[in-house]
């Protein structure tokens, strides 16, 4: 602010030397314009007619001319040094009154600045102070909040504590009242009580005079007692003679069952004598079998009907991208599943429900032997032994010898296996024909297809007799898994894997002339297995 009231006054100053050094001596005044009415060409005229007009004595040389309102006068050095001077003292005057007020505005200004720098300092500490104050406010605003805030939690824990109390007191209340029903009920039982002993103590009374009677009697009894006590030891005496008696009895009965069985060995052995019996070689078996699979396959070749629920086409595209192989395989694994239930699974199974009884007086042979649980249609086979495979030679060969002979009545145990026998053979026919149908439809047009499927349950039982009455072991092995339905045979391929079986195995356990029943397995004709898996393309 200083510097903004020095720089007028340096200016001021340098104007009023320069108008003080233009009225110098060698200086020349400025003359003012012409006057109104004097032109110039005039003027220029006049000069030029009367050149020593400007030589006069009363304007010296070297100086200007002074203009009034009519023209140029001439003054003297004195006058103009005289009006010069009093021109210099008005203007030092002049400029030491114009220094003075600068000065003295300067000293206000400064007086000003300095007041105005304490009242800034004085509103900056104002401030200062405000924006403490505001601070505080704010920290009491913050503070407040807290404790209404607390004040309102402090509240609801009253709300919830009263709430509390008064259910508290509610319950309490209830369960008061229920204990004052229970003690009223108690002080009732305990009157009835009350009413019951003394009931009691009359009869504790008859009781203790009732013992007091049978204290009497008991002496009685005791004599009675010991009569009794010598009864039993000639009682005693007389069973273990009987006990005797029956342990010689026992012994001689065993020894007769014992040369029973002997007996029985030796006439099966002898009946095994006298029989002609001539072995079927493996190569006849082999062909047998392969007749089997023959009229299975051409049963299997037969075209499916377009309406299928579950072998929809996208079902067999997802199973096998050869449509026409992979569904002759699914009927071949499915004849061959009805096969082993009905007719393979034992040796016995043709024979129906007396085959069933067989099938378990065979297998009880073998003490050792634990059945397979939760498969229908498993059966297990005891293992091989010179005793067992002969009842089973023994028994297939009566049972076929009784297909061929009249029976004389009902009661006959050889009707009984032939009606078993038939109604097996109508049970297989009935389950070919329907799971087949399920597939292909009736084809009642097909004659080549009805003859097959007509002779074939006939053909595989006695096939399977033939096998059953060798005196070597014959098994028709089905590799694949015991699945009864499509959705489980489908979730088998998800799950890990699903084997369809093709043919199954024939094999040989033994000698043909039932030697050598401990030996490895013969194959007589190798199975064929074909295996689907979807998780493994997933």
């Amino acid at each position: 602010m200083l510097f903004a009231l020095s720089q007028p006054l340096e200016y001021f100053m340098s104007k009023v030397l320069e108008k003080i050094s233009g009225f110098l001596p060698g200086q020349s005044r400025p003359v003012n314009s012409p006057s109104k009415g004097h032109g110039k060409g005039v003027h220029d005229d006049q000069n030029a007619q009367h050149p020593d007009r400007n030589n006069g004595d009363h304007q010296p040389s070297g100086q200007a001319p002074l203009q009034g309102e009519e023209g140029a006068i001439t003054e003297s050095p004195i006058s103009r040094l005289a009006y010069l001077t009093q021109e210099n003292d008005r203007l030092e005057k002049l400029a030491k009154t114009k220094k003075k007020e600068l000065q003295a505005e300067l000293s206000t200004a400064e007086k000003k600045n300095e007041r105005l720098e304490k009242e800034l300092r004085e509103r900056s500490t104002e401030v200062a102070k405000l924006v403490s104050e505001k601070e505080k406010i704010k920290d009491l605003l913050l503070q407040a909040e807290r404790v209404s805030n607390d004040r309102a939690d402090l509240i609801r824990r009253e709300n919830q504590a009263n709430n509390y109390l008064k259910s508290v007191i509610s319950d309490r209340e209830h369960q008061l009242q229920g204990k004052t029903l229970e003690i009223q009920t108690m002080s009732g039982n305990l009157h009835t009580k009350s009413v019951e002993i003394e009931f009691q103590k009359g009869e504790v009374r008859a009781l203790q005079n009732r013992i007091e009677s049978m204290q009497a009697t008991e002496s009685s009894l005791r004599s009675d007692l010991n009569s009794v006590r010598s009864q039993k030891l000639q009682m005693e005496q007389s069973m273990q003679n009987e006990i005797s008696h029956l342990k010689r009895l026992q012994n001689e009965a065993l020894v007769t069952i014992e040369q029973l069985r002997f007996d029985a060995e030796e006439y099966g052995g002898a009946l095994l004598k006298r029989d002609a019996f001539t072995p079927t070689t493996d190569r006849d078996m082999k062909s047998m079998f392969r007749e089997i699979s023959q009229d299975v396959e051409t049963l299997a070749r037969v075209e499916w009907q377009d309406n299928q629920t579950v072998w929809t086409p996208r079902a067999l595209q997802v199973m096998s991208p050869h449509h026409q192989s992979f569904k002759k395989q699914v009927l071949q694994d499915m004849i061959w599943g009805i096969l082993q239930q009905y007719i393979f699974a034992s040796p016995f199974r043709p024979f129906g429900e007396e085959g069933q009884k067989l099938e378990t007086a065979w297998k009880n042979l073998d003490p050792e032997l634990k059945a397979e649980e939760g498969i229908e249609g498993v059966y297990t086979w005891p293992k091989p032994s010179v005793e067992i495979e002969r009842w089973r030679y023994v028994n297939i060969t009566e049972g076929c010898a009784a297909l061929t002979q009249t029976t004389v009545s009902e009661l006959d145990p050889r009707g009984r296996l032939k009606t078993g026998f038939e109604l097996s053979i109508d049970s297989l026919k009935k389950e070919l024909a329907s799971s087949l149908e399920e597939i292909v439809g009736s084809r009642r047009d097909d004659g080549h297809y009805l003859r097959t499927l007509e002779e074939l349950p006939r053909k595989a039982v006695n096939v399977w007799l033939g096998f059953g009455i060798q005196r070597c072991r014959i098994r028709v092995v089905n590799r694949g898994p015991h699945l009864t339905s499509v959705t489980e045979k489908i979730q088998q391929a998800k799950a890990g894997g699903w084997e369809l079986v093709i043919i199954p195995e024939l094999q040989r356990i033994g000698t043909a002339k039932g030697s050598e029943l401990n030996a490895k397995p013969y194959s007589i004709s190798e199975g064929q297995l074909y295996r689907v898996s979807l998780a493994r393309r997933q």
